[in-house]
């Protein structure tokens, strides 16, 4: 990245000098740059990360699910939301414990990384002490890590789906309420249609309610990596893909509770696709 740097330098240099070459000089230097390193990446040394996660999982067995009930049953009047997802090694899960505050904004309680039964216990032994939801997280990071990109809970809690910027809506049965960026209650049609899409420019994921006549209703509006990582080419399908696997989760559970069918389709495409539906096994 230094030659790299020196190339664009000495580009920009050219072009305020008058030279005509400057841009292909930097374009050149750095892109030429950029394709030398994918080249030779397989062969470059990695970072060992396994102990990463072991590490973590020591320092998981440092803290009894006494002293994490004891700590989370404080406040029974408030219904505790308690996130987790499959960690990168498989045999364990990462847990957020996290309330609503007054403002609709979800503030983490405790995190950790557990195990799966001791996840089960985790939430068993809190029911009994006050209300708990179960949830699903959206997130790149383990636990103390705060930031997540989404958080929807699961049956039998209320439908409710949360961005870092608070409650961005919520589902009952014949009802969808937006609260962001503007408070909204949404009609809901027998012969409406709940779709999940990603937009034509990659940058944006979301769930709409459509009717039979074309009209849309938007509920949910996600960001995704946006331009700046598709300019440096490192924004792929793949990464896409890892970005609104979202929909497969949440799509379905808002349609279910709505009573309607619904697809995901993908608008990046020409023309656009529908990748799944109801009724795909």
């Amino acid at each position: 990245m230094f030659v790299s740097a020196v190339f664009v330098a000495g580009g920009i240099w050219l072009i305020v000098s008058g030279g005509s070459s400057g841009w292909s000089i930097a374009a050149t230097g750095f892109f030429g740059l950029c394709l030398l390193v994918a080249i030779l990446e397989p062969w470059l040394p990695k970072p060992h990360v396994s102990g990463k996660y072991e590490n973590q999982n020591e320092a998981r067995r440092t803290t009894s699910l006494a002293e994490v009930v004891e700590r989370l049953r404080v406040r029974a009047d408030t219904p505790l939301i308690l996130c987790s997802c499959t960690s990168p090694d498989l045999k364990t899960v990462w847990v957020w414990a996290l309330e609503e505050n007054a403002t609709n904004r979800l503030k983490t309680r405790w995190s950790g990384v557990l195990r799966p039964s001791e996840f089960d216990e985790l939430a068993a032994v809190l029911r009994q002490q006050r209300s708990v939801w179960l949830a699903g997280v959206d997130t790149r990071q383990p636990p103390p890590f705060k930031w997540f990109r989404m958080v929807y809970t699961l049956p039998p809690a209320p439908c409710r789906i949360y961005t870092r910027r608070g409650l961005v809506a919520g589902v009952e049965p014949a009802a969808a309420t937006r609260y962001l960026p503007r408070l909204k209650q949404i009609a809901v049609q027998s012969s409406s249609v709940v779709e999940g899409w990603i937009s034509h420019d990659w940058i944006h994921a979301g769930i709409s309610l459509v009717g039979d006549a074309g009209a849309r209703e938007e509920l949910v509006r996600l960001k995704n990596a946006g331009p700046f990582n598709q300019f440096l080419l490192m924004y792929d399908g793949i990464d896409l893909m890892m970005d609104t696997m979202w929909l497969d989760r949440v799509v379905p559970r808002v349609a279910e509770v709505l009573g309607l069918e619904w697809r995901v389709v993908d608008y990046s495409k020409t023309p656009s696709k529908v990748e799944r539906q109801s009724g795909d096994r």
